[in-house]
């Protein structure tokens, strides 16, 4: 058997009549197909659909989706990220220790990350590529512009500074237009809903209150959701917490 690690998936685009639906392949390092199936799901757009079609197959992500453009395989960029088998998955196709109940639906919404951003950010020192898909980290239906990323700053992290006081960056963006903007992390504390045993803290930008719920109460960040991996230097759990309204 292949090592998880080494496993891939890939999102194609539907491209009539020779491909009329978007199709989800798991391949290894050598391109042998391990697995294939329907891409993407109808009811949850973007890469959390890719998200869910992964864990109805079994398997999980464990990088972030990246663009491949030079596959001309037709109907637009193929989408791909590591993949690992999913320890055991429940009737919905879910993560068997996903907790979805009272869970607040996450925003669908994504864009990709350019050259100049990625290169702000590090590039593959931190894991991060042009291309590389960054989601909405917010509740669904939220407050205007989309955010997500959370990644550390660089330079913070090659000084050493303080987990308490690391800045991190985050990609905000509305339409065509997209910035990135420091800040910390917010870090209060709570229990994800229907298991009072499962405490973090919160892993959204200090002050999104006025746009989101924390994190701990949304289904992306669940356990066995694809946010709850770490894709960042640091993990954004390994961060001081704080208790509803400290400053």
């Amino acid at each position: 058997m292949v090592p998880d690690s080494q496993l891939a998936a890939f999102y194609i685009p539907a491209f009539p009549p020779a491909r009329p639906a978007p199709v989800m392949q798991i391949r290894t390092p050598g391109g042998e197909l391990v697995d294939l199936a329907a891409g993407g799901r109808a009811d949850v757009a973007g890469p959390r659909g890719w998200d869910a079609q992964l864990r109805t197959m079994g398997y999980a992500r464990s990088s972030r989706w990246t663009s491949v453009d030079d596959l001309e395989l037709g109907g637009g960029p193929v989408h791909m990220c590591q993949a690992v088998r999913a320890a055991q998955t429940g009737p919905s196709g879910r993560p068997a220790d996903h907790l979805g109940n009272g869970l607040l639906p996450s925003c669908t919404s994504f864009t990709l990350l350019t050259d100049e951003q990625a290169a702000k950010l590090g590039r593959s020192k931190f894991g991060l590529h042009a291309g590389d898909v960054v989601e909405c980290e917010y509740i669904a239906h939220h407050r205007l512009p989309h955010t997500g990323l959370g990644q550390a700053d660089p330079r913070d992290v090659d000084a050493g500074v303080d987990e308490s006081q690391l800045r991190w960056w985050w990609l905000m963006w509305h339409g065509q237009e997209a910035v990135l903007t420091p800040g910390l992390l917010c870090g209060v504390e709570g229990p994800v809903p229907g298991n009072g045993q499962v405490i973090d803290p919160c892993a959204l930008p200090w002050g999104h209150e006025a746009k989101s719920p924390h994190s701990w109460q949304l289904e992306a960040f669940a356990p066995g959701g694809a946010s709850r991996h770490s894709f960042r230097p640091r993990r954004r759990g390994d961060i001081a917490p704080r208790r509803p309204g400290q400053d």
